[in-house]
């Protein structure tokens, strides 16, 4: 079997998490612009995309142990799925990050609107 199914899904998933990046970022102005009705639906969508790469997830996990074991594999295949898996790391701690940072302005508007709750 050749990685290229493989690298196709990574790819795959690599352009879904920069959409859900561009969408973290999105929500954070959202937050800060007080728009919470477009926030609403802006996390509709981004739903919608963790949902597809979900799948493309389970996929490439389902194939990945073969891959490993194919003697069959180029280096260079093999460099360009690593290559790939740094990528999506790299987007997943940014949108980590743009999430933490949108609810730190969530708890803050809450706050600032006397919801919040003291920390224990």
């Amino acid at each position: 079997m050749g990685s290229n199914p493989i690298a196709t899904a990574l790819r795959r998933e690599k352009s879904l998490l920069e959409q859900v990046l561009c969408l973290a970022i999105c929500q954070l102005d959202l937050v800060e612009a007080g728009r919470l009705e477009d926030l609403e639906i802006s996390l509709l969508v981004r739903e919608q995309r963790m949902r597809e790469l979900e799948l493309y997830e389970e996929n490439v996990n389902a194939k990945m142990p073969e891959i490993e074991n194919d003697p069959t594999i180029s280096p260079t295949q093999l460099a360009e799925l690593h290559y790939l898996n740094l990528q999506i790391t790299g987007l997943t701690d940014s949108i980590a990050e743009m999430d933490e940072r949108a609810q730190r302005l969530v708890d803050l508007e809450l706050c600032g609107s006397g919801v919040c709750r003291p920390k224990a």
